[in-house]
């Protein structure tokens, strides 16, 4: 497992003004998944960030199944390919999710959710989450699956408020890299009305292929030691300025 804790006070998490008397757009990359691989669904499988162990708890879109979320809309926005064998990945369409169980019968016949054909690590947009209403969630981007092997799957992938595009959030882990599913994880607050992009940077082949995206409430970040400790001295000199005072 990768992991990337982001602040307001550092690089990785963008605020976005949206007007004085409105709630500023947060975007922050949280991490890399690489041990959950096909059980995204099966709660027997602990997640890190993920409190309630399954992604798409708020709705997904993955393989040929899609589940509404109640505050938000997913589209692909990029091309598509069938793909019929395996490897695969928990069957959205099981009987026994969501949630999920123990096990989850894999599926492997579904869809390859990318873009069109370009150059090599250029970037093109692959999804879009459109809030109906005010909402702090995370956003999980399905990547590395075995299909998307071999420079198929995207080298990496960021988030932007579609009305602020300068304004990126990329991950940074590798996301091609082993072809066992992986998940891309981003904390995402906006407003209704706000449209936020995933964009996906093409890998070697040219394409950018990815197997679903998901919503999940917003992912528990625990800090690094290094982190904390910082922290608890930021929060002692604090305390001794105030004293000095």
């Amino acid at each position: 497992m990768n992991r990337t804790l982001m602040t307001a006070t550092m690089a990785g998490v963008i605020l976005l003004g949206l007007g004085a008397t409105a709630q500023a757009a947060t975007i922050s990359y949280v991490g890399l998944d690489e041990t959950t691989n096909a059980d995204w669904g099966s709660t027997s499988v602990a997640k890190e960030f993920d409190a309630d162990n399954w992604y798409g708890t708020d709705g997904f879109q993955i393989q040929n199944t899609a589940s509404a979320s109640t505050y938000a809309t997913i589209a692909h926005v990029g091309a598509s390919w069938d793909w019929g064998y395996g490897p695969g990945i928990d069957d959205p369409a099981n009987g026994t999710f969501p949630p999920g169980s123990a096990t989850i019968p894999d599926i492997n016949v579904g869809k390859a959710w990318g873009v069109s054909a370009g150059a090599a690590g250029t970037w093109s947009d692959c999804w879009t989450v459109t809030l109906t209403d005010d909402a702090s969630f995370g956003i999980t981007l399905f990547v590395d699956h075995w299909y998307n092997g071999a420079g198929y799957g995207p080298d990496s992938a960021r988030v932007y408020l579609q009305s602020a595009p300068e304004t990126k959030v990329a991950a940074t882990d590798a996301l091609n890299n082993d072809y066992d599913e992986d998940y891309a994880l981003w904390n995402v607050t906006g407003v209704a009305g706000d449209v936020f992009v995933v964009e996906v940077q093409r890998g070697s082949t040219g394409y950018g292929h990815t197997t679903g995206l998901a919503l999940d409430p917003t992912y528990v970040v625990v800090p690094e030691p290094a982190t904390m400790s910082l922290v608890a001295l930021g929060a002692a000199a604090g305390l001794v300025r105030r004293r000095r005072r």
